[in-house]
């Protein structure tokens, strides 16, 4: 019996396998740079913790924690905990995670080294009044030139990235040293009062000079962290809220014109209950439009003029458009004549009149 199976050709098992080639580098590249996302993307969450549990410690004591010492280990009582010892106009080291009461694992970025934590000593201080000492400049890596500086930062965070230059393992030693950096990069790990900042403008994973990995922050600790609510300090019972932000109560995206955004119902309660007091200057539609100041109700001048329409009597009969609804002359007699009476159903209460009689509410 004759066969007429055929097999591949050298020719056509090359081509297969650099189609394979090119898919498969293509597949490990998207993968490594995920894999870069990622991190990344866990630094930011690390420092967006960081942040927020700064401002509580500040809140808590007027004043920013000292760094930790970056050469101490598990094995250290002190691990973790801030050093104020140096006399540096700027210290450095790592996160103080014991004394911003937060797990260790915060402290460390995507690749477990530590953190560095830079601040200005005389913000260590409470009260803190001093401004701050340290210099972040946003570079560019296509041609090293500086296209931002900003002066008088308080404090900063670094995770010096994959390479480590600069860095600390977890246990305290030296990953790689600063000296071995690339130009960019030992701004961030040579002990002076400059950084750079890691926008993606500076950002570069070239093995040259420019090389550029590092990440911190994208806002900048540049002014003193501001309540959302504060005592007023002129009634120790009273408080206030900052105009700074925006509130929203039932709301977690606020208007951002409307201090208090509130969506449900608002009740003003007094000493005694249903004797509550609410100070309105205007009264709006949910879409901010159809204003009219609340005088139009409570006012003391309010009031129907004959100068303005002789047809309409003296006596109101309702408010609408954000005016007063004055009866005409023919229904103000009916009523003073007593030709329109009327009652309310129980639990019921008179909210206008008109040609008919008394409006009752719904």
């Amino acid at each position: 019996m004759i066969s007429n199976n055929k097999g591949f050709s050298l020719i056509e098992l090359s081509i297969a396998l650099i189609v394979i080639g090119l898919m498969t580098g293509t597949a490990i590249e998207l993968y490594r740079l995920q894999q870069k996302q990622r991190f990344l993307d866990n630094n930011a969450n690390s420092f967006a913790i960081l942040d927020r549990v700064m401002k509580d410690f500040y809140f808590e004591n007027n004043r920013y924690p000292c760094p930790a010492d970056l050469t101490k280990s598990t094995a250290d009582d002190d691990y973790g905990e801030e050093d104020c010892t140096s006399a540096n106009p700027v210290l450095i080291g790592g996160v103080p995670f014991k004394n911003l009461k937060i797990p260790a694992s915060v402290a460390l970025d995507s690749w477990s080294h530590k953190i560095t934590y830079a601040v200005t000593k005389a913000q260590t201080v409470a009260p803190l009044t001093a401004p701050g000492a340290i210099t972040v400049l946003e570079l560019d890596r296509l041609d090293s030139t500086i296209v931002n500086t900003f002066p008088n930062i308080h404090l900063v965070f670094v995770s010096h990235g994959e390479d480590a230059f600069g860095a600390f393992s977890a246990e305290g030693v030296p990953v790689e040293p600063c000296a071995a950096v690339p130009t960019r990069e030992s701004e961030n790990c040579d002990g002076d009062n400059t950084f750079f900042l890691s926008s993606n403008r500076a950002r570069s994973y070239a093995s040259d000079n420019t090389l550029y990995d590092d990440q911190t922050p994208t806002t900048h600790w540049d002014s003193l962290p501001a309540r959302i609510w504060a005592y007023s300090g002129v009634d120790s019972n009273d408080i206030f809220s900052n105009p700074s932000y925006v509130i929203g109560v039932g709301n977690r995206d606020p208007d951002q014109n409307i201090s208090l955004d509130v969506n449900g119902d608002v009740r003003a309660t007094g000493a005694t209950p249903g004797n509550g007091t609410a100070d309105i200057s205007q009264l709006c539609t949910v879409d901010g439009n159809n204003c009219f100041a609340s005088e139009v109700i409570a006012g003391a001048g309010i009031k129907c003029d004959l100068a303005s329409d002789p047809s309409k009597s003296l006596l109101m009969s309702g408010i609408a458009h954000a005016d007063t609804l004055c009866a005409d002359n023919d229904l103000a007699a009916r009523i003073s004549a007593g030709m329109l009476t009327g009652t309310c159903p129980a639990g019921k209460y008179v909210m206008g009149i008109d040609a008919g009689g008394i409006i009752c509410t719904p």
